[in-house]
């Protein structure tokens, strides 16, 4: 009988040291709705507007940072409607509506009682989550399409010459070598620094305004753009 409890404690220590053991080896999810809160963004707002974001399940299906892990949910990173919203305008009544089954997509439930505010901060999170997505897939992208300078200078005229006079080009282009260039020009060091709530930065209409154009830039940029961009920067050495 004492062979037999000591039989059934051994076997027990056994199978209760390997389920720990297992449980220890399990890969945690990284980037999905159970970490969400980690890092703590230094913009509180930003942070707010994530957390927002997280708890209203957008999270669940669409991911945190926009990588789809859950059913067929619609593709955040590369949607058209998303890279033409402006503060929740698209966003919003996708939002409040919701979205019918389709064949290819799961069925979105409406969020009818969202308040503007709330709409609006995770209108903020996408766009924000977006762009660090899409800067880290053409940056990452090695190999891709031939620039033309021609089309670089005219998609500069068009989108950059607002802010940036030609002269300023030969002063980025000999500052640094093309990977920062190229760095540089998708998210320039004006989007890295984190938002002051002085006084005197609120009302730098200058600032606000370039930090959402380049962010809006960005999210919607493509391979042949980024090319055609360098190339033609490249051409003013």
């Amino acid at each position: 009988m004492q062979r037999r409890i000591q039989l059934y404690a051994f076997l027990l220590a056994v199978i209760v040291t390997a389920t720990f053991a297992g449980a220890q080896e399990v890969e945690r999810p990284t980037g999905g709705v159970v970490d969400f809160l980690a890092p703590i963004l230094p913009d509180p707002v930003l942070q707010h507007s994530k957390e927002t974001y997280v708890l209203y399940g957008c999270a669940y299906c669409h991911g945190v940072d926009l990588k789809v892990r859950n059913g067929e949910a619609a593709d955040l990173m590369h949607s058209g409607l998303v890279g033409a919203d402006d503060h929740g305008n698209l966003i919003g009544g996708i939002l409040r509506h919701g979205i019918p089954q389709t064949a290819k997509l799961s069925p979105m439930p409406q969020f009818s009682d969202l308040s503007d505010q709330e709409i609006s901060d995770i209108a903020r999170w996408i766009h924000y989550a977006r762009q660090q997505g899409r800067y880290a897939e053409l940056m990452a992208a090695k190999a891709g399409p031939t620039g033309n300078a021609a089309v670089g200078k005219t998609y500069f005229a068009t989108n950059c010459s607002t802010c940036h006079a030609p002269a300023d080009l030969v002063r980025i282009v000999t500052k640094y070598d093309v990977p920062t260039l190229k760095a540089q020009v998708l998210r320039p060091a004006l989007l890295e620094i984190v938002p002051s709530f002085k006084l005197d930065a609120l009302h730098d209409t200058k600032q606000i305004v370039g930090r959402q154009r380049h962010g809006a830039l960005l999210e919607n940029y493509t391979a042949q753009d980024v090319a055609s961009l360098m190339a033609y920067l490249q051409s003013a050495k």
